[in-house]
């Protein structure tokens, strides 16, 4: 009707013309119809052949099995001490190799490498932080929003920053279903067609963070900030113990929700109190997720977590989980398609949505014991591994792919020794076996859930190595007449440096960058300069030794220009920096600080690590298919060749190859 008006409006008020616009409208109508009837019927047909075809020569069911932090090393240990007999059932029958991971070998470098199959020079991830070189600003390098609060209400605020497109776009193309769960690097969310996809690693808490913690404490004097989370007071009202929860933006704008906490019972129990609800809290048991309304005015957004009694009455201590986006009504789109994550929930109840859920901060300052961390790595691994098998067993064909991280997180915190040297004799080495024997398990419901006629991969983005000392990277460049600090207080985050007399400065943890004239906002650093400076810094770097025991630190250092190529060099660090197996850049450094001394013991309960040198960390690259490799395979290989599992020709801009 629209369109016969425009027409008869353009035509005029000639009466001789009145049929004949009335007819040709209802001919256009009726071929407009038509048109889009064929291609709707096109479109499907295209489709279906395009499905019988992947069909005709491909398996009914891709499955990659992802376990973050996996190493080779361990695992063939295990296996050969029949401790993993799924895996040891699929290395008889198909592929077992270590797996090269990307430079440097990081969780978001790696996995965006993976998704996308290219280096980092054309996915643009060099790191977990990334720099503003105009104003030398620290940010996630992932995902970044100005101001977080407001992004949940203008979705547009929110920014990817990988480049780049992941494999399951061309599988959309292809008409290729597919299934992705809590894959890193896929925050802020792309959408895409035939796909079910929840995002991993890079989804921030509502406060915009990686994950703070909250610790409720009576007899607090005052709040108290940590790295990794908070300490508030709990003040006594009305015979009950009241605190604040708030996600703090500034002192002017808070959201803010009162608990109160009541003695239940003689057994250190105690009743929490919640607006719209009650909980009723054991000692050293994790509650539920919980669902906290969080209101400001007219304004009002969902949040949860989970709570755990540390100790009772009267000197009671709450942890608080940081606060993660309600998947049941999420401010920001978690999934794909949006309503995805609200499907999930109605079906499974509240699950964890923040990316790196297992609260290894609250461990590190004592919050939480090692057993109450394990119990909550293992709710959440419960979780998950509930979803995934539910999910794949609605998935009859396609590509189904799952990322989990307690086998990571676990080694960050429990790595006894070194991994050639595994087991190592002592009580972490238990732990850490617990954790491949739930990879294991896991693996094994997996395929009897899905048959013999999938084609399975399980691989991991990196190994382990144990984390003895921190090298302080700044530190050395100061020492080297190369940074000059413009305070002493020694600031996070590039604050206490003197510009105007710093060619070379690093933050993050592998990476080092000149302050190059013209790229970052006070360099002093020319093109003529740039490249004698990057023969200096790493013919010295390569020098350093451990005084104590007279080991190299470093065992390599690589120029960004031979190392990568792509259009996003310009966001690249000049020298990524390969550490030995011990070592790794310490905590301060890495938060861009310079600090005094050059190495620090590592104290904390976080001993392994992966920011080393790639060759010393290899992941996994397990499958049920006999490969013949001629050499070993990297991360970027396993795009095309999943590409290739279902007949779709690898891309031209892809660095990896079909193994």
């Amino acid at each position: 009707m629209l369109m016969e008006q425009c027409c008869l409006a353009y035509i005029g008020p000639g009466a001789g013309f009145a049929f004949t616009g009335a007819f040709l409208t209802t001919l256009a109508a009726i071929a407009s119809i038509m048109t889009a009837f064929l291609t709707v019927f096109l479109r499907r047909t295209v489709k279906a052949v395009r499905r019988r075809f992947w069909r005709s020569n491909s398996p009914p069911k891709t499955i990659i099995i992802g376990f973050d932090g996996l190493d080779p090393r361990i695992a063939k240990n295990l296996i050969q001490h029949n401790r993993l007999p799924n895996m040891r059932r699929l290395m008889e029958s198909g592929t077992f190799s270590e797996l090269q991971s990307t430079m440097p070998p990081l969780s978001p470098v790696a996995w965006s490498s993976f998704i996308t199959g290219v280096n980092p020079g054309k996915h643009n991830v060099y790191d977990f932080l990334r720099r503003d070189p105009a104003s030398y600003r620290i940010l996630p390098a992932l995902a970044a929003s100005d101001d977080f609060i407001q992004s949940q209400r203008n979705k547009k605020n929110i920014r990817l920053h990988r480049k780049s497109t992941p494999f399951w776009n061309l599988l959309s193309k292809a008409s290729v279903p597919s299934f992705v769960f809590r894959v890193p690097a896929t925050f802020p969310v792309e959408p895409f067609e035939n796909m079910r996809l929840l995002a991993g690693m890079g989804i921030p808490d509502l406060r915009g963070t990686q994950g703070l913690f909250t610790c409720f404490e009576a007899g607090l004097q005052s709040p108290v900030a940590t790295q990794n989370g908070e300490r508030i007071p709990l003040e006594p009202r009305n015979g009950c113990l009241e605190g604040i929860l708030a996600i703090q933006k500034d002192a002017d704008n808070q959201w803010t929700v009162t608990i109160n906490l009541k003695p239940e019972g003689n057994n250190g129990s105690v009743c929490l109190f919640l607006p719209g609800c009650s909980v009723a809290l054991k000692p050293r048991v994790f509650s539920e997720w919980v669902r906290i309304p969080f209101r400001k005015g007219l304004g009002k957004f969902y949040g949860i977590a989970r709570f755990c009694l540390l100790s009772g009455f009267p000197d009671v201590r709450l942890y608080v989980t940081p606060l993660h986006m309600d998947p049941s009504r999420p401010v920001i789109p978690l999934a794909v398609p949006r309503r995805y994550s609200i499907e999930l929930a109605n079906e499974h109840g509240l699950f964890g949505t923040l990316g790196m859920a297992e609260d290894t901060g609250a461990l590190m300052d004592g919050v939480l014991d090692p057993d109450l961390f394990l119990k909550q790595t293992y709710n959440l691994q419960t979780e998950r591994e509930d979803i995934f098998l539910d999910e794949i067993r609605q998935t009859p064909d396609g590509f189904c792919m799952g990322v989990f991280d307690f086998t990571d997180r676990i080694q960050h915190m429990f790595f006894g020794g070194n991994a050639d040297d595994y087991p190592w004799g002592n009580n972490q080495s238990d732990i850490v076996a617990t954790a491949y024997e739930r990879a294991d398990e896991f693996l094994g419901r997996i395929l009897t859930t899905t048959g013999n006629k999938s084609l399975v991969f399980v691989l991991s983005d990196h190994g382990f190595e144990h984390f003895k000392k921190g090298f302080n990277l700044n530190a050395w460049l100061q020492q080297s007449g190369l940074l000059a600090a413009a305070i002493s207080d020694n600031r996070e985050y590039l604050q206490s440096i003197d510009w105007q007399a710093t060619q070379a400065y690093a933050f993050g943890l592998n990476s080092l960058f000149l302050n190059r004239i013209g790229r970052e906002g006070k360099g002093i650093v020319s093109e003529a300069e740039a490249e004698s400076l990057i023969r200096f810094i790493s013919e010295n770097l390569l020098k350093v030794k451990d005084p104590e025991t007279g080991q190299s630190v470093i065992s390599n250092v690589y120029s960004a220009k031979e190392t990568y190529h792509g259009p996003y060099m310009e966001n690249s660090p000049d020298l990524i920096i390969g550490y030995a197996p011990g070592y790794r850049v310490a905590w301060q450094s890495g938060r861009g600080g310079v600090g005094r001394d050059l190495f620090e013991y590592n104290s904390t309960p976080w001993t392994g690590d992966h920011c080393m040198d790639p060759k010393h960390v290899p992941g996994v690259f397990l499958s049920n298919h006999q490969f013949n490799l001629q050499k070993q395979p990297h991360l970027t290989d396993i795009a095309p060749s999943v590409l290739n599992a279902f007949n779709i020709p690898m891309p031209d801009y892809m660095d990896g190859h079909v193994i």
